[in-house]
């Protein structure tokens, strides 16, 4: 499939803009257009630590990280997620299954 992508873009590119196309397939075949974003997402490094150093008694299950802090673990994500609700408002988790 990329192989025929690639032939209608190289198609489309030589046949140049002078020939009559559908402007949304000019769009689709477009190179990809790149823009960078100023918003940022939080930073996990913390939750990331707590997973290498802190994880091994909690194979198998779901956690919810905030931080350095464990702030529920369950067997399954349904379960996690329902301990999550059931809790006040913890900011947004990290949530991981551990294996």
């Amino acid at each position: 499939m990329e192989g025929r992508i690639l032939d209608a873009c190289n198609l489309l590119q030589s046949a140049g803009p002078s020939v009559a196309v559908d402007p949304k397939l000019r769009e689709v075949l477009a190179p990809p257009k790149v823009t960078i974003s100023a918003v940022r997402d939080t930073d996990r490094s913390a939750e990331f630590e707590w997973l290498r150093t802190q994880s091994s008694p909690y194979r198998g299950r779901w956690v919810a990280l905030v931080g350095q802090e464990l702030v529920a673990s369950a067997p399954s994500l349904k379960e996690l997620r329902a301990q999550l609700a059931a809790l006040p408002s913890v900011g947004k988790p990290l949530i991981h299954r551990i294996e």
